[in-house]
């Protein structure tokens, strides 16, 4: 049986690294940030066009890649409840052939 390997001690802090480090961690925390009121926004127009009251608790809709003239995201858009195969765009309907 081998020997477990001890790891090396960890390297001490370089300071010059810390005031970067600070402002990639606020930048993470902004991006979330923006992601968050961007599916908030593109929900709501998925609400608007369709008539629904879908919510973020739902988790019901899933954003799709491909492209979709018809979807106020431009993207296909999805009810995973109702067609968790994703092959039924609540806009165009289809492409049935993608799976």
């Amino acid at each position: 049986m081998a020997k477990k390997q001890k790891r090396p001690p960890p390297l001490p802090p370089i300071p010059e690294l810390e005031p970067i480090k600070a402002r990639l961690r606020t930048a993470r925390e902004a991006v979330r940030g923006l992601e968050h009121e961007l599916e908030d926004a593109k929900l709501k127009l998925v609400n608007e066009r369709l008539g629904t009251s879908y919510s973020d608790e739902d988790c019901v809709l899933v954003f799709g890649i491909h492209e979709c003239p018809k979807s106020p995201t431009h993207a296909c858009v999805y009810n995973d409840e109702e067609d968790p195969s994703h092959d039924g765009c609540l806009f165009c309907h289809g492409p049935h052939e993608r799976k």
